[in-house]
C-alpha cells in the first residue's frame, strides 16, 4: 500500500519506461533500423504479455483494418479487460519509443490503442521495406 493506495497487478505498468526510452529501442521510421527494432519490440512486448504473440499477428496480418482493442476483442483470444489494459500499456511504451516519422505514424492512432498504433507505425516499416525490395529487383 502506498500513499493509502492499494497498488494492484492491474495498475502496475507492464513495460518498463527505461527499457522505452534506451536509445537502442528508438525508432524513428528509418528504413535501414525498421525491421530490427520491430523485431527487438515484438520480442519485448511478448516477453512481458505472451498472449501479445497472437494478438500481433493478426493486427500485421491484416495492416488494412482498424486494430482498435474493441475491434480484436472479437477474436476472444483475452478477456476485453485484459486487452483493453494490453493496448493501454503498449501505447504507453511507443509514445515513448517513437521519433521522427515512426512518431507522426503515432501521433494519427487514438490514445490508447496501443494495437491500433503498433499496425500504423508497422505500415511505415512495411512500407519502406516494400520500396526497398521493389528497388532492388
Amino acid at each position: 500500500m502506498a500513499g493509502g493506495y492499494n497498488v494492484s497487478t492491474q495498475d502496475r505498468k507492464l513495460f518498463n519506461d527505461k527499457v522505452a526510452l534506451d536509445r537502442d529501442m528508438k525508432y524513428d521510421g528509418n528504413e535501414k533500423t525498421g525491421h530490427s527494432w520491430r523485431s527487438m519490440t515484438l520480442n519485448y512486448i511478448i516477453s512481458k504479455a505472451p498472449e501479445c504473440e497472437e494478438i500481433l499477428r493478426i493486427v500485421e496480418a491484416h495492416e488494412d483494418v482498424p486494430a482498435t482493442w474493441m475491434a480484436l476483442a472479437a477474436t476472444g483470444i483475452v478477456p476485453p479487460e485484459r486487452l483493453q489494459r494490453l493496448a493501454q500499456d503498449i501505447w504507453a511504451h511507443l509514445n515513448l519509443c517513437l521519433t521522427g516519422a515512426a512518431r507522426r505514424s503515432f501521433e494519427n492512432a487514438p490514445r490508447q490503442e496501443g494495437f491500433e498504433a503498433w499496425r500504423r507505425v508497422l505500415k511505415l516499416v512495411r512500407m519502406r521495406g516494400e520500396v526497398r525490395r521493389l528497388e532492388l529487383t
